[in-house]
């Protein structure tokens, strides 16, 4: 009987490994400013002074131009959305009171290239936050719209 287990140990153990999806290297990390703007990785005295993460980042067509929404995360956990063209040129921070450095739970695109995004905001880094499923409108990149949903 023992030998039984020992046997359907190792081969649930081997299944699991053999079916596990390989994780790929994390990709490198993007930092901006408070304005948006493009920082060099930060050395640690300096990442906890207006300095943010970027977590999610969209390409988005509206006017005839391309864009490039991001939502960055500061050290305490909140985020601050920014809009460019590409490369980080000509960089906006997202004014909107829905959107004044919330927490977030996940930002989708509607569509590809779409200025429409789906994003869960939280109320707070505390136990059982009220969750708003909001939606982010930058058709006019320069007049957000941030719908509840």
């Amino acid at each position: 009987m023992i030998m039984k287990t020992k046997i359907f140990i190792t081969s649930t153990i081997a299944l699991i490994l053999l079916g596990s999806p390989v994780l790929s290297a994390p990709t490198k990390k993007i930092w901006v400013n408070q304005h948006c703007e493009r920082e060099k990785s930060p050395t640690p005295s300096r990442q906890k002074i207006n300095m943010f993460e970027v977590d999610y980042q969209f390409t988005f067509t509206t006017e005839k131009k391309s864009y490039w929404m991001y939502a960055a995360r500061s050290g305490d956990g909140s985020y601050q959305f920014c809009t460019s063209e590409p490369n980080y040129s000509g960089t906006r921070l997202i004014k909107h009171p829905k959107l004044n450095f919330p927490f977030v739970d996940g930002i989708t695109q509607t569509k590809p290239n779409s200025p429409i995004f789906k994003v869960i905001l939280r109320e707070g880094n505390g136990r059982n936050p009220k969750i708003t499923p909001s939606r982010l409108d930058l058709s006019n990149p320069k007049k957000p719209i941030v719908l509840a949903v």
